[in-house]
């Protein structure tokens, strides 16, 4: 947002996004005028199931996360 000259902003989050927005609103109230959490965890949970994530998507693309995801 800086390099956009954005000093202020309303910012949204799904899942992830709502941690994203969660930390921002924390650590910059200044900035966020309002926030909006949306299939936001509290917390998420141990590291190693975001890095097998993280490792199926460099492999195989997003479709085996979504799919995954999709029958949650």
């Amino acid at each position: 947002m800086d390099r956009l000259g954005i000093d202020r902003f309303a910012y949204a989050g799904i899942s992830f996004g709502g941690a994203v927005g969660t930390w921002l609103a924390v650590n910059h109230p200044e900035r966020v005028t309002s926030l909006t959490l949306i299939c936001t965890p509290a917390r998420f949970g141990k590291p190693d199931g975001w890095h097998e994530r993280a490792r199926l998507v460099r492999t195989e693309g997003i479709a085996p996360v979504a799919d995954i995801t999709a029958g949650r």
